[in-house]
């Protein structure tokens, strides 16, 4: 008695998870596709676009997009951790519908690349997908570079498709590689504002040269190597499809303008502010000498509380590619100094050798036409500086 009823309790808690086990089986009527999503201006997260994973399964009425790049929108520390490498994003899904539906929302592209798959390796992809959002290790720490909601995608596509595939993408697409700096600033070209912040904070590892599988960090990558690869002598995507056209938002539609009116106008003011910072050498007016005085003051404080920030994120953040930065030459803490008079003259020659040193080093990088106007700026105040010094030597002096 005591068996049998042991036998029916089995029965039935078999029976559903054997029923569970069958609905999470796809059929052959599936499709596994990567979805890549246009770059928008309109949040400084989208400006590099974004990537998914798309399973859909018509005979089961499945139609899930799966979700490497969620995260908290709502915490404050967002972007500081995010710098610190800190920032934890995880995996989620959400139905087709709602997911093309955002996108459209914000005028976002979002083409599908359906892949050359068998059963069992949908199978896999799906099951991988279905057993990390359903457990602790759906969550992982950002890195721009290393792990995205792109090389998320690789990983998977890697550990299904196996070494060929890792070949055949890996020789796709060669062409003459550029530094990591080069492909972010390829990407926002047409946005000025966030282009500056970025340089300034990568640090020397983005100016060496990409390996192939590096460069897989960029949605847009992957999409032009998966569209030319051909794993075993099929082709790794059977059909392309752009579901959504790429909508020009007002920002968009002004970048170009935005771009030539914010470098023409950041070029005439520190051109402006160049003269009012030595126009008192060359008069005696105590309202010009007072203005010269504050604005060299906040000149040097902003730089100083940039250079900080620049020393705490090379030394502390989990990113490498946001160490050993180099713009520590030319933005420092150490313009304090000046503000609190407790320098001598000779201070200065070091700031601008370390500036001369940092142009030298940065030839041929793209960023560098960008910092000329700064650069500027900061070599007319440390000659302003220099020239006031030694006014004041000059009047101390006995006759």
């Amino acid at each position: 008695m005591i068996c049998r009823l042991n036998f029916i309790l089995l029965f039935f808690v078999l029976i559903p998870i054997v029923a569970s086990a069958k609905k999470h089986l796809l059929t052959d009527k599936s499709s596994v596709s990567i979805m890549t999503c246009g770059k928008t201006s309109k949040y400084l997260y989208a400006l590099f676009g974004h990537s998914a994973i798309r399973v859909k399964d018509p005979l089961q009425n499945l139609d899930i997009v799966y979700n490497y790049g969620t995260f908290d929108d709502s915490d404050p520390l967002f972007y500081v951790n995010f710098i610190r490498g800190k920032m934890l994003y995880y995996l989620s899904y959400t139905d087709y519908r709602s997911f093309i539906y955002s996108y459209q929302l914000d005028g976002q592209s979002v083409l599908e690349q359906t892949l050359n798959l068998s059963c069992q390796e949908k199978n896999m992809i799906y099951s991988i997908l279905e057993k990390q959002v359903h457990s602790q290790n759906k969550y992982y720490y950002y890195d721009f570079i290393k792990n995205n909601c792109t090389t998320k995608l690789v990983d998977i596509l890697l550990l299904v498709k196996g070494e060929e595939f890792s070949k055949a993408l890996n020789t796709v697409n060669q062409q003459k590689r550029g530094t990591i700096r080069n492909l972010i600033n390829n990407c926002l070209e047409k946005n000025s504002y966030p282009i500056f912040g970025i340089n300034i904070l990568l640090g020397k590892d983005a100016d060496t040269l990409c390996t192939r599988g590096t460069a897989l960090f960029l949605p847009d990558s992957l999409k032009g190597r998966l569209e030319n690869t051909i794993v075993d002598g099929q082709k790794m995507v059977n059909r392309t499809e752009m579901l959504l056209p790429q909508q020009e938002d007002r920002l968009r539609t002004s970048s170009d303008f935005k771009t030539s009116t914010t470098l023409f106008l950041l070029s005439l003011s520190l051109f402006v502010l160049a003269i009012m910072l030595n126009l008192p050498l060359f008069c005696n007016n105590q309202w010009l000498s007072l203005l010269n005085l504050i604005i060299k003051q906040f000149i040097c404080v902003v730089i100083s509380i940039v250079g900080v920030a620049l020393i705490y994120i090379s030394f502390f953040s989990s990113i490498g590619l946001l160490k050993y930065n180099s713009n520590l030459l030319w933005c420092h803490p150490f313009y304090l100094l000046l503000v609190f008079n407790i320098s001598r003259r000779s201070i200065s020659w070091i700031f601008i050798v370390a500036i001369l040193i940092f142009t030298l080093l940065n030839l041929n990088n793209d960023d560098l036409t960008m910092m000329v106007p700064v650069l500027t700026l900061i070599l007319a105040f440390l000659f302003n500086y220099m020239v006031v010094k030694q006014k004041k030597l000059n009047m101390n002096l006995p006759n």
